[in-house]
């Protein structure tokens, strides 16, 4: 039959694998709320727990009791002062003194400046600019030790892990978004220059037919034209040819009348060339 101590580490040994494989599966830092506050309680006892996650300028805290939990993001602000140290520092401290908690500690639904006693700090660094701060406050029935750390140490790296994979997938997506985003507007823009282009191509090939209608119609008209004065034109000249081979006194008044006629027909065709030639073009 195992003893009391041999029953303790089996339960924190099935809490913590419990955890973890429900950790890897959360894909939201909602459900990494919820999977902390369901199964921490299970691994060390605590009057509250914070967990304080940083990447790059981007800090996420989660903040534990046994009842509920918070989870905050945002800036360094975020930190509490003892966290800010212990960030700094890199060096687990034990608090002994809760006098100068930071203030925002009173929003909490516990008085922990009355319950607690220590507050259990590190730093896990795992870059140049990211980490985990991690705050234990322990007191009354809730006591924190020292054989609790390396579980602790185990849930520090597995929810560091796990957020950093969040915040990259996240951030992957809110670049593919935005790749998107361009590409639409990409495709819009071209779908625009293609319009245009279209509607040019339209217009200069209504231009080009209209052009050559006109050729072809000032063509017609040249040749129709070419006859309308030919006639009256060549009636003057076998005019003038035959009063060249008489006298001017035996020129017969009648000839001067069919002279001017011919000559008035040979206007009036003229004019009729100029308007239609002017109607034409002008359409």
């Amino acid at each position: 039959m195992s003893n009391p101590l041999e029953f303790r580490y089996r339960l924190v040994y099935e809490s913590l694998a419990k955890l973890t494989t429900h950790l890897n599966h959360s894909e939201t830092l909602d459900e990494v709320q919820h999977c902390l506050q369901r199964h921490l309680k299970y691994l060390f006892d605590y009057q509250l727990v914070r967990f304080g996650y940083y990447q790059d300028g981007q800090y996420i805290i989660y903040s534990g009791f046994k009842a509920e939990s918070r989870l905050e993001t945002g800036s360094t602000k975020l930190f509490w002062e003892h966290e800010r140290m212990l960030q700094k520092q890199e060096i687990p401290v034990v608090l002994d003194n809760l006098s100068n908690l930071d203030v925002r500690a009173e929003t909490y639904p516990i008085p922990l400046k009355e319950i607690c006693d220590k507050i259990w700090g590190w730093h896990f660094p795992f870059g140049k600019t990211s980490g985990m701060v991690v705050s234990v406050f322990s007191g009354e029935n809730k006591l924190f030790s020292q054989a609790d750390i390396p579980v602790l140490k185990i849930i520090s790296e597995s929810l560091y892990s796990r957020i950093f994979t969040i915040c990259l997938i996240q951030e992957l997506d809110q670049r593919k978004q935005d790749l998107l985003i361009a590409l639409e507007d990409v495709q819009e823009k071209n779908r625009i220059v293609s319009d245009l282009v279209h509607k040019q191509e339209e217009i200069i090939q209504q231009r080009t037919h209209e052009l050559q209608r006109k050729n072809e119609k000032l063509l017609e008209l040249s040749k129709l034209n070419a006859h309308s004065v030919r006639e009256p034109l060549s009636r003057i000249l076998g005019l003038i040819q035959v009063a060249e081979l008489i006298y001017s006194n035996e020129i017969q008044p009648e000839w001067l009348a069919m002279l001017q006629v011919s000559s008035q027909d040979l206007d009036s065709a003229l004019q009729n060339v100029i308007q239609l030639t002017d109607r034409e073009i002008l359409k």
